[in-house]
């Protein structure tokens, strides 16, 4: 969203795009259904007794990071790429969708972008500035920004598809 709207407008808006990436209250929705998504593959794998709990840890880890993490938009950010990632490897492969290893090799790429958003948000902002900044950069955060979103609708409807 940050890097479509400064596509259009540039550096004047780059205050607010980082402001954005600290908002709590949208960093909390998408954590949230980062940890929605994720818990029907902890179910799979977690212990009997640990089962009915899942949901109420994941509305207290949105809360834990609410009061304690910075950057939370960026984390739940690259935490909905791990996801999307998983998805769409692993359901890929089990529908048999014939990506083949280009497939398997985007879904590990935006994997690994995730993992170093959640873990570096602050790379991030750093890659919005530079984007404000140069317009070639500008031009390829605008891409990368519609390719994730797309890759994000794609992971999404082979979820659905498979549920």
């Amino acid at each position: 969203m940050a890097a479509a709207g400064l596509a259009v407008t540039g550096e004047k808006n780059l205050p607010r795009a980082e402001r954005l990436l600290r908002h709590r209250a949208l960093g909390a929705v998408l954590m949230l259904l980062a940890l929605a998504w994720c818990i029907p593959q902890v179910r799979a794998v977690a212990w009997g007794f640990l089962a009915p709990w899942l949901w109420p840890l994941a509305i207290a880890a949105t809360v834990a990071a609410w009061f304690y993490l910075d950057n939370v938009v960026a984390r739940a950010l690259g935490g909905l790429l791990i996801m999307g990632a998983y998805t769409f490897l692993a359901f890929s492969f089990a529908s048999r969708l014939a990506t083949g290893l280009p497939g398997a090799v985007i879904a590990w790429c935006w994997g690994s972008v995730g993992i170093l958003i959640s873990a570096k948000p602050c790379w991030l902002r750093d890659f919005l500035r530079l984007g404000a900044r140069r317009p070639a950069w500008r031009f390829a955060a605008a891409l990368l920004a519609a390719l994730t979103a797309c890759f994000g609708v794609v992971a999404m409807a082979v979820y659905w598809r498979h549920r």
